[in-house]
């Protein structure tokens, strides 16, 4: 295992690397949190505590950023809804009643996990980031004394990052500021630099700069460790002392790194705020611009006699005396304020494309009637798949990017407490079963509707009539398939539909109940028949004339016979 020395000079050299491959992307970062997102504090020291939004003098940047960010965090993971469902990723457990109740047990306490938590309040935060700077991350951390996780969205400035060949986020360095009073209660005193020691006898809030490092673990960084540990968690003081404080490891990778979308090139996510900034900043000095035109027709600047300077009362009631050939006169600078409306509209329509904006007012708007009074069902469904296709490839790294491994982490949190529900027989027999998660949230079921649902709808509408002309050909069809595809696709609840084991009971027993019937209304009727049959027939009726016929018939056959 390598020593605290040599590691630490190869943790501060892939810092200073990383530092300087993210160092491109900081201008934009300061200028998206200056314009989108002003209340994000600061992360420099020196900026703490500073005024915010003094660079902003158009509003539709922050306006459309939350929006965006109040519409993903509501309209896909809210606490108020359902927003994720589990399943077996083979199809014979769902069928298991035990199975299918333990399942649910377990959905139960993962979102009992979530609500009792920080984690809907720091997925707030994620959001913001990841729809402003493009890169967010989430810390995830076994919070022990309380029994429960502990979620922790890092400011942006605070995360360095380094991802494999498969552009999956790997390392993490996360620099940040901590008291010297916090450092030993955290580490230890016997782990501590003498500097930190004596700020905590004479100065326990001054801050001392903390990194740290989470990266795959190897066998020459962690020793033995390496084989019980997945991840090294190396904790060091990058002040004057540059001390290892904390060299331990992770099962799971803590973090959760989520960027709005990746080039092939880049490290660092790009997003909507990136794509727009062109435009916010033109939108900003065209307010600032239309601003002071503003106050050019309001108080406009005067031409007045130099023998009145410093005499003058331009203000109402004011009185000034001129000689006849002597006036005030105000200058008036020829503003064309309609030109200025023109271009400040175009910059707001594009930034609020950008930030998804009709899409989500969209959303909101599906259950009331003032927009959607005179459209369809089927049209406001159409709409908003045909709206929520644009963000396909977002929401496919939010479920990769983010919400797996986190699902992932505290999933296996949980389970290494032991506060799961226990596992029935049925799955223990199996060797246990892997899990899946579905995501039913609104946003998430938007494009289900219009991508699960309208290929069968559509598949029936053609077929029906082709079905009521030739109806052996609705043979081909399994009609049970196709109803759960639609049935599931527009987001029924999934206990809403029974298991198939169900159906068939329900229609074993339904086929028993037709025959019983089935069976009575026969005895029933040769109940009926009986007294009929034991009466003889009316000379000259058709029942007589029946009769001779059958005993006619009867003898020809046995005069045959006898032949």
């Amino acid at each position: 295992m390598i020593n605290d020395k040599d590691l630490l000079e190869r943790l501060t050299a892939r810092q200073g690397a990383m530092e300087k491959r993210r160092a491109p992307y900081e201008e934009d970062w300061d200028d998206i949190i200056d314009f989108v997102q002003p209340n994000r504090e600061a992360f420099r020291e020196e900026e703490e505590g500073m005024r915010e939004a003094t660079r902003i003098y158009d509003g539709t940047a922050p306006g459309a950023h939350r929006i965006l960010t109040n519409g993903m965090s509501g309209y896909a993971t809210s606490r108020h809804m359902a927003w994720f469902k589990m399943f077996f990723s083979d199809s014979e457990l769902n069928e298991f009643i035990e199975a299918k109740e333990w399942l649910e047990l377990l959905e139960r306490h993962m979102y009992s996990v979530f609500q009792d938590s920080n984690f809907y309040e720091q997925l707030y935060a994620y959001y913001s980031d990841v729809t402003s700077v493009a890169t967010a991350t989430m810390f995830i951390e076994d919070e022990r004394e309380r029994k429960r996780p502990y979620f922790s969205t890092r400011h942006p400035f605070e995360s360095y990052i380094e991802q494999n060949r498969f552009q999956e986020v790997d390392t993490v360095h996360r620099k940040y500021f901590m008291p010297a009073r916090e450092i030993p209660e955290q580490f230890g005193k016997e782990n501590c630099s003498k500097e930190v020691l004596d700020d905590l006898k004479n100065d326990p809030d001054k801050r001392h700069v903390i990194v740290h490092c989470a990266f795959k673990n190897t066998q020459e960084i962690m020793g033995e460790l390496s084989k019980t540990w997945k991840y090294a968690s190396i904790y060091y003081e990058e002040d004057r002392a540059q001390k290892i404080l904390e060299r331990k490891g992770y099962l799971e990778n803590p973090y959760a790194v989520w960027r709005w979308s990746v080039s092939s090139r880049e490290l660092y996510g790009r997003g909507c705020s990136h794509e727009a900034l062109v435009e916010i900043e033109k939108a900003n000095e065209m307010g600032k611009t239309m601003l002071k035109g503003a106050h050019m027709s309001v108080e406009s600047a005067y031409m007045i006699p130099e023998r009145l300077y410093g005499r003058t009362e331009i203000f109402p009631g004011g009185r000034n005396y001129m000689r006849p050939n002597e006036k005030i006169e105000a200058i008036h600078p020829g503003i064309n304020y309609p030109v200025g409306i023109d271009r400040e509209e175009r910059a707001t329509r594009i930034i609020r494309e950008a930030y998804y904006v009709d899409m989500f007012l969209l959303l909101a708007q599906q259950y009331t009637q003032t927009h959607n009074a005179r459209r369809t069902a089927t049209e406001v469904v159409k709409m908003e798949g045909e709206q929520t296709a644009l963000m396909s490839a977002i929401l496919g790294r939010l479920q990769s990017e983010a919400l797996e491994p986190i699902f992932s982490r505290v999933f296996a949190i949980e389970r290494r407490a032991g506060r799961l529900p226990d596992m029935p027989p049925v799955l223990q027999d199996y060797g246990g079963a892997s899990i899946r998660i579905r995501y039913v949230g609104p946003l998430f079921q938007a494009q289900n509707r219009i991508y699960r649902t309208q290929g069968p709808l559509l598949a029936a509408q053609n077929g029906f009539p082709i079905i009521a002309a030739r109806e052996e050909v609705g043979d081909n069809v399994d009609w049970d398939f196709l109803f759960r595809e639609i049935w599931e696709g527009s987001g029924a609840p999934a206990k809403s539909l029974k298991s198939s084991r169900e159906v068939k009971k329900i229609r074993a027993m339904r086929a028993q109940q037709m025959a019983a019937q089935q069976q009575m209304m026969q005895a029933q009727a040769e109940a009926e028949m009986a007294p009929k049959l034991a009466k003889a027939p009316e000379a000259g009726s058709p029942l007589e004339r029946v009769e001779k016929e059958a005993a006619n018939a009867l003898a020809n056959v046995g005069a045959g016979e006898k032949r």
